[in-house]
Order: structure tokens, then C-alpha cells, then sequence
């Protein structure tokens, strides 16, 4: 017996333009159909969303109706961009907002009025120091030893 190829030379330059084939890392190839989005309901709605003038178009809107939208910049967003700032100032308005941890479903044990304070405080100690991770480590064995 010999070793047949997953697929010839010829059959995937006959593979129609709907088709391909998803290859990740070790992992088994994967021949699916691709997903147009202009063609699919669940993707355009959500341009839907974000476009005044494609959210009065009952059902798939055409080309010229998605290009009109998009040249009009209805489709653009704004990606939002992570910095470490912007982190910072999530986390500090976090440990602010006590609404967020109250309205969570599970809850640990309640905390006594000083635990809360002292466990908010550490909390915010944390929140505005800019140690790199592991030297923290250092100083609390070095803070054992002594």
C-alpha cells in the first residue's frame, strides 16, 4: 500500500470558490464552505445595527445598497485600543463601584465594615502600584527573612 495525499494538485484547483480548506498547527484539515458575509442574515444584521440606512432594509440588502452604507461610513466603528492606563483607571473604578460586586450572582462570605475598608484599601494600594510582576515576590520573601 502507498500513501495516498489528502488531496491532489488538481482537486484543489478544482475546488470552487465557495469552498477551502482550514489548516491549524498539527491539527486534521478542515474543507468547509466559506461564509459571505453580504450573503448571511446573522452578519448582516449586525451592520444592521451600526447603519441607519441598511436598518429600514427588510432582509438581505443589495450590493449597491452595502456599498452606498459603507461609502456613506455608516458601517465605521470605533475599535476600542487597550492601553495600560486605560486599564489602570478600569480597575481603580472597579474597587468605586461597589454595584458591580453587589449585583454579581454568587457572593463570598460578607465582610465585616473594617475588613471592608482595610481589603479596599490594599485594593487600591495595589491598583496604583506600577511593580513589574515577580519583584513582588522578592520583597515579600526578603520582608519573611528579616
Amino acid at each position: 500500500d502507498t500513501a495516498r495525499a489528502l488531496m491532489l494538485p488538481q482537486e484543489l484547483r478544482a475546488m470552487t470558490m465557495e469552498q477551502e480548506l482550514i489548516t491549524i498547527d498539527n491539527g486534521k484539515p478542515i474543507m468547509c464552505n466559506k461564509a459571505f458575509y453580504y450573503n448571511d442574515p446573522y452578519f448582516m444584521n449586525k451592520f444592521k445595527e451600526v447603519s441607519p440606512s441598511m436598518a429600514k432594509i427588510k432582509g438581505i440588502p443589495t450590493q449597491k445598497q452595502q456599498e452606498k452604507a459603507i461609502q456613506a461610513g455608516e458601517t465605521y466603528i470605533d475599535i476600542p485600543i487597550q492601553s495600560f492606563e486605560k486599564m489602570k483607571e478600569e480597575r481603580k473604578s472597579w474597587f468605586e463601584n461597589k454595584e458591580i460586586f453587589e449585583n454579581l450572582a454568587f457572593r463570598a462570605i460578607p465582610l465585616s465594615k473594617e475588613e471592608e475598608e482595610e481589603a479596599q484599601k490594599e485594593a487600591e494600594e495595589l491598583t496604583n502600584k506600577n511593580i513589574p510582576q515577580g519583584e513582588n515576590d522578592e520583597n515579600e520573601s526578603q520582608n519573611v527573612a528579616n
